[in-house]
């Protein structure tokens, strides 16, 4: 396993910059971008670059825009923006730019988005096709509309009824007057934001501070029982696969080093990844490793 100094951590933030998240704030487009362990915000024309807070669930970062605090709360697929005193509406994660496909059964549908341009095939009825509108909030997710056709996507779990496999998204379609219910998005959607990680090896975490695995772009990164620690992840396939994780040096006690030791060797020895009815997130490593771990 390759641990680097904390100073091969500290890369220009130009280095680090992933493709950003787009959210959906109450018709405000709000741009978030893993830089480092931070985050950048990009909204109304003026960039805030926000560090890691403490949080009971899911990923919480705060900065300053002038003189007025900011704060940034992700829940995967929901967050909240405070800036100053105002509030803004829920924060609804927008699908990931480029082709997006979704689908379901009993009637089998097919619905494909690139851009603007949509597609819906349905078994036995014909094609539809429209180009959509930009993305607005519902209330419980995010709706395009468009002649004769309007699609609707709210953060899953969603499970394809045909083929067990668990996808990040629930998508509604309206055509024709018929409405159509499945699944939408891709594994790596899925994975997408914070977990916090309870068992290493089947043995509760028992480091100085909670462990936490953190998925953004092509970064991955968190807190161990011990020290933060960053690598790249992308999906071959089917197949997580996680390169190059380094770590800062801190010193601890035996224990939580012992277990910082075998969180990071699963890591760099995935063999492969599911979930769990309740939505637990499973990771199995070389020799039977096995980590468990749920939203944060």
């Amino acid at each position: 396993m390759l641990r680097l100094l904390l100073a091969a951590l500290l890369l220009p933030a130009t280095a680090l910059a992933q493709a950003p998240a787009v959210h959906d704030c109450g018709g405000l487009r709000v741009e978030a971008t893993a830089e480092g362990d931070g985050l950048v915000l990009l909204f109304e024309g003026a960039r805030s670059a926000l560090r890691p807070a403490p949080a009971g669930s899911g990923a919480r970062y705060v900065g300053e825009r002038g003189a007025a605090p900011v704060e940034f709360w992700d829940r995967g697929g929901r967050a909240r923006l405070t800036v100053g005193d105002r509030v803004l509406p829920d924060c609804l994660r927008d699908p990931p730019p480029g082709a997006y496909r979704a689908g379901g059964n009993e009637p089998f549908w097919s619905l494909r988005i690139a851009g603007d341009a949509a597609r819906l095939e349905r078994l036995g009825g014909a094609s539809v096709e429209a180009r959509l509108g930009p993305a607005w909030g519902d209330g419980a997710g995010t709706r395009r509309d468009g002649a004769g056709l309007s699609v609707s996507v709210a953060p899953g779990p969603c499970r394809d009824s045909m083929t067990g496999v668990e996808l990040p998204d629930r998508v509604g379609v309206e055509s024709g007057g018929a409405r159509l219910e499945g699944c939408g998005g891709s594994a790596e959607g899925r994975l997408l934001g914070t977990w916090r990680v309870e068992t290493i090896g089947g043995e509760a975490v028992a480091g100085l501070r909670p462990a936490t695995l953190e998925f953004r772009g092509g970064a991955v990164f968190g807190q161990g029982p011990c020290n933060r620690y960053r690598g790249g992840w992308a999906m071959e396939g089917e197949r997580l696969v996680v390169r190059g994780v380094a770590s800062t040096m801190m010193a601890c006690p035996g224990a939580a080093m012992a277990q910082e030791g075998a969180l990071f060797r699963l890591l760099e020895t995935v063999r492969a990844h599911r979930f769990t009815e309740d939505g637990a997130l499973v990771i199995e490593g070389a020799e039977g490793a096995r980590l468990v771990a749920r939203r944060g």
